[in-house]
């Protein structure tokens, strides 16, 4: 299990939820590299590479989002650190995503 699911099989997030934080993605992916790799596992609903603000290069980071939870449990289970992306040295971080933090109270 990645940090902070130790123990958690499900990983965070309510049990529906079916959003994949993955790490160590090459910085050349683009949205179609990223559901090749991903898509064998189950329908997409969104893919988000995250970019620099300043420089809008990739960070080397996105977020997978699947139709059903069984699809990204099985992305997860297949990838997380056993798939390498070219151009990377590491493998995959596959793991769900943290789920959107409550606003601070005024």
């Amino acid at each position: 299990f990645a940090k902070g699911e130790v123990g958690a099989p499900a990983g965070a997030g309510a049990p529906t939820e079916a959003k994949l934080f993955v790490g160590m993605i090459s910085k050349t992916a683009d949205d179609a590299s990223i559901r090749a790799t991903f898509g064998p596992f189950g329908a997409i609903d969104e893919v988000y590479i995250m970019k620099d603000k300043a420089t809008s290069q990739p960070k080397g980071c996105a977020f997978v989002k699947f139709t059903n939870r069984a699809d990204a449990q099985s992305a997860i289970d297949a990838l997380h650190g056993k798939v390498t992306m070219p151009d990377q040295m590491s493998p995959l971080v596959v793991k769900y995503a943290d789920p959107p933090k409550a606003a601070a109270p005024a």
